[in-house]
């Protein structure tokens, strides 16, 4: 099923280091057997961000580098995030692509500032359905194509979008490693 993931992205010209291929199969997978034409449509739908959601909740321990107090994680380099609560993760892993270079998704501890359910970037005309933001710079959780790097943003499928903008909280922590 990575195969599938990392042929959709080199059928695009695209680099499979975008985002996690192997959660993107996961997702896939999830749905049921599939067979090659429905594997193939599925994983184009969940790179272009409205695919099927990630699992609810693993309770598996969060990374190391992800404190206790953090209520969302993204790993930057492995182009994945989670929602945990006191160090267990609660939703994800979820695949995710950050910011491409020139525009590096800023590592380090953040908060939530607000939310905004149907945001619009006007600098780069662009749709962020979901919108968590994190930093005064504008970085937020959103939604949006898994086969693109953002301006910085965390793009997110459409299922992990709402459920991050449904579950964190203003003042949430948020720590991008």
């Amino acid at each position: 099923m990575t195969s599938v993931a990392r042929e959709v992205l080199s059928e695009q010209g695209l680099d499979p280091g975008l985002t996690d291929v192997s959660l993107i199969a996961r997702d896939v997978l999830a749905a049921g057997p599939v067979d090659a034409a429905d594997a193939h449509r599925l994983t184009l739908e969940t790179l272009l961000g409205d695919g099927p959601g990630p699992p609810a909740a693993t309770d598996a321990p969060a990374p190391p580098q992800c404190p206790p107090s953090a209520r969302a994680c993204v790993d930057v380099d492995g182009k994945r995030a989670w929602m945990v609560d006191a160090g267990r993760v609660t939703y994800g892993p979820v695949p995710v692509t950050t910011g491409k270079p020139g525009y590096e998704t800023t590592r380090g501890t953040h908060h939530v500032l607000r939310h905004v359910r149907h945001d619009h970037s006007r600098l780069f005309d662009s749709p962020m359905p979901y919108s968590t933001y994190f930093t005064v710079g504008g970085m937020a959780f959103h939604q949006g194509r898994l086969d693109e790097p953002s301006h910085g943003c965390v793009h997110l499928g459409r299922h992990a979008a709402a459920h991050f903008f449904d579950h964190l909280r203003v003042g949430d922590e948020v720590v991008a490693f």
